[in-house]
């Protein structure tokens, strides 16, 4: 009889995690996930990427905090009646410290099927909270004002007028894979290569969720276009960096990235293959003709 495997869960993780060392825990982690989640073949890969949390912390000198940021700066407002200047004015004799957090971020993965989105993801983050500056800059005082300006008249649109191709549209997220399965890229998994920063925030009273991908192995020189550039060098360009990543059409990943790969070289070679001055793969020049049609990246 053949048992399912468990998937790993917030409360066991957290489990898992409380019974590392500090020391240690590189070494033991892929030990303890597979003692706590059988079944499961996990691989491990730091990113040396840092982030910073949205989470800050006002501090005193002596290192007594006294809350979180935006709701403690919504309440010394609200002491002056929403006066900027005057909270400036004493804010900025006062010696408070604003902190945030840092982090770098390790992605485990262990595949769960033959297809390239058949895979389960654990991101964990390793943060260290330090002191950022000042709560008020003293020598400068920054109002900003926002205005809403509209054009003159008016003019009555409909929604699908204004968004003709609004019942077309794709997350770019699942682009992202759909582009992967059509391409050169399709036989290897997106896990053995990139990992997926997933972010569940909410905006404006709206939950968005989605992800950031992270390249394992980025290239060690970013691959920009200059004015006298030729489709044919570029064509030679994103051969390298797809033989520098080990991944075919892999410069078309690292460019929806928008770090890299500068999205321009996409078009420029997109121009190419139309007026049939260059060529790709079937697969791969009807994923980046797509791509440059409606382009997204993250």
């Amino acid at each position: 009889m053949t048992v399912a495997a468990r998937l790993p869960d917030a409360a066991s993780l957290e489990t898992v995690l409380a019974g590392l060392g500090p020391a240690s825990a590189d070494a033991d982690l892929i030990p303890a996930l597979t003692i706590a989640f059988p079944g499961f073949a996990f691989g491990i890969a730091p990113i040396d990427d840092d982030y910073w949390r949205d989470t800050r912390s006002v501090l005193r000198p002596d290192g007594t905090r006294l809350g979180e940021l935006r709701p403690w700066m919504i309440a010394e407002l609200a002491k002056e009646n929403g006066d900027v200047t005057a909270v400036w004015e004493r804010l900025k004799e006062i010696d408070l410290q604003i902190t945030e957090w840092r982090g770098t971020s390790v992605f485990v993965s262990a595949p769960t099927g033959p297809g390239v989105a058949d895979y389960v993801q654990i991101a964990l983050g390793r943060e260290i909270e330090w002191r950022a500056g000042p709560i008020v800059n003293p020598n400068y005082r920054q109002q900003r004002v926002i205005r809403e300006v509209g054009p003159q008249g008016t003019r009555e649109t409909s929604f699908l007028e204004a968004v003709p191709d609004f019942f077309d549209f794709v997350p770019r997220e699942l682009r992202f894979f759909r582009d992967w399965e059509e391409s050169s890229a399709g036989p290897q998994h997106i896990f053995a290569n990139w990992a997926l920063d997933a972010r569940d925030y909410t905006h404006k009273s709206e939950r968005e969720v989605g992800f950031i991908p992270r390249p394992l192995k980025p290239p060690k020189e970013r691959l920009l276009t200059t004015g006298d550039i030729s489709v044919h060098a570029l064509m030679d360009r994103i051969e390298a960096v797809d033989r520098e990543v080990g991944l075919p059409f892999g410069w078309f990943f690292l460019m929806t990235h928008g770090h890299w790969v500068d999205p321009d070289v996409g078009h420029a070679i997109a121009e190419g293959l139309k007026a049939q001055r260059v060529r790709l793969p079937d697969p791969d020049a009807r994923v980046l003709l797509r791509w440059a049609d409606r382009t997204y990246g993250f």
